[in-house]
This record gives structure tokens, C-alpha cells and sequence, in this order.
């Protein structure tokens, strides 16, 4: 709650204080507008009563005043918005170009693939916190078995998965593959064997073709369309469409869930 009610507060002071800005700069430029269109609006009526203005010298002063006065306007919000937008973009940076801390272990290989058998011994993870989160967890799949994981929400069911693929280091106990400690195999490897379908599977804004190679890009030509049928509900029409589809644009808006955690799995 503590950490809430701070990024909270700096939040509001944050708003508060370019709401200040804003405020003097629409009072500086309606000030400094005004000024405009008195000093020349006047200074031409005046030229215009000594005799060396006409009326149309006038008019049109008047009227590129006028607007003068529109265009500051949408040069200043213009301006607000490009540096919001760098703000935006240099915060963004400080989130996405942090250094890399897990990395492989400098003896890492690449996992070698067997059977498929997973295993949990005495897994361990808090997030630092030193309570919570998972605690001692032994378990093992076997090659084929079908497993799911029920709990309320923050049970760390996610933890356990993203675990699995390393995003993070286990503080305690270990996990295994094929009898190999995924803490000394290459990422990479042992990513390349896992394959995730989250609950709202999103799609390359590519065609159907190019999201089933991203998986494998070196993958050919013929072993893409042996994927196709794969991709649908065992119908023939969507077998059809899945191997016409994989040579054509289709896009993901065009695409149905079901259809995209099919893609996602393939």
C-alpha cells in the first residue's frame, strides 16, 4: 500500500506541476495576443486616420492578426504534445534498455531434447520477498502427461511457468529436463523446445504463413504447408483454407481466437 500511495503522490505532484505550466503559458500567449492585436490593429487604424493607410491596409492587418493569435495557439498545444511525446519515448527507454542480468552460465550447453520428462525439486521463489510465492515444490511430469494448475489469483501459477522458461533464476532447488538443470543449458535451447499459449494469444500483423515460420525461419517451403492442416478444427474446409491462407495476406483482425491459439501453438 505504501508503494501505491507514493506512486500515487508522484503522479499527482507530477500533473499538478505541468498543469502549472500549461496555465502560464496560455496566460503569457493570450497576454502577448492581445498585445498583438491592440498594437497592430491600433497602429494601422491610426496610419489609416493620418491618411497614409487605406482601408484594406487595415482589413488585412486585422485579419493576419487574427490569425496570428489561431496559429500560436496550435503551435503551443503542437509543441506541448512533441515534448510529452519525448517524455514519453525517454521513459520508455529507461524501461526496455536496461542490462541484461540473467544470462547463461558461462559452461551452458544446448538442452539436449529426449523425452520431454520435467522435473521440480525442492523449487523455491519469493521474489526476494522471503515469504509467500513458492515454497518447496517437488514435482514431476511425465513425457506426454497433461497437467493443470488450479489456484486462486496470485498463487504464482505463472511464476511456475515462467520458471520453466527462465525468465527468472530459482532462489531455491532446481528444474530439470530430460535430467539436465535448466540453470546450465542455453536459453535459447531450451525456449526454442517449449512452446507458450497465453489467454490472449496475439499474432504478428503478418499473414497466416509468416507467423507459423516465426517459430522456425529456416524452416522450407513444404514443411510450412505440412503445418497448415494442423491449424483448425480437424474440418476439411479448414484444412483447405489453412493451406490456401498460408500463402496468402490474411490478417489477424480477419482472424477468429480460436483460431490464432491454433497459430500460437503450431
Amino acid at each position: 500500500m505504501a508503494y501505491a500511495r507514493e506512486a500515487i503522490e508522484e503522479s499527482r505532484r507530477t500533473f499538478r506541476a505541468e498543469m502549472r505550466i500549461f496555465t502560464i503559458m496560455d496566460v503569457a500567449l493570450v497576454t502577448l495576443n492581445g498585445l498583438l492585436i491592440v498594437s497592430v490593429v491600433g497602429w494601422a487604424i491610426w496610419l489609416w486616420m493620418q491618411g497614409t493607410a487605406s482601408v484594406g491596409t487595415v482589413a488585412a492587418a486585422s485579419a493576419l492578426t487574427l490569425r496570428l493569435n489561431g496559429m500560436t495557439g496550435w503551435i503551443m498545444w503542437a509543441l506541448t504534445t512533441f515534448f510529452r511525446q519525448l517524455g514519453v519515448v525517454a521513459e520508455g527507454m529507461e524501461t526496455i534498455a536496461q542490462p541484461i542480468e540473467l544470462v547463461d552460465a558461462p559452461e551452458a550447453r544446448p538442452l539436449a531434447f529426449r523425452e520431454g520428462r520435467i522435473e521440480l525439486q525442492g523449487l523455491s521463489h519469493h521474489y526476494g520477498r522471503g515469504a509467500g510465492g513458492l515454497d518447496r515444490i517437488d514435482l514431476t511430469i511425465a513425457p506426454g502427461e497433461k497437467v493443470g494448475l488450479i489456484g486462486r489469483s496470485g498463487a504464482d501459477k505463472s511464476t511456475l511457468v515462467k520458471l520453466l522458461l527462465r525468465f527468472y533464476d530459482a532462489e531455491q532447488g532446481r528444474i530439470l529436463i530430460d535430467g539436465q538443470d535448466i540453470a546450465h543449458v542455453t536459453q535459447a535451447s531450451l525456449r526454442r523446445q517449449i512452446g507458450m499459449v497465453q489467454q490472449d494469444s496475439a499474432l504478428l500483423h503478418r499473414s497466416v504463413r509468416d507467423n507459423i515460420l516465426y517459430g522456425r525461419p529456416e524452416a522450407s517451403e513444404a514443411q510450412m504447408i505440412e503445418q497448415c492442416p494442423k491449424v483448425g478444427d480437424g474440418m476439411i474446409g479448414w484444412h483447405i483454407m489453412a493451406v490456401f491462407t498460408c500463402r496468402d495476406s490474411r490478417r489477424e483482425k480477419d482472424m477468429p481466437q480460436a483460431r490464432r491459439y491454433d497459430l500460437a501453438v503450431h
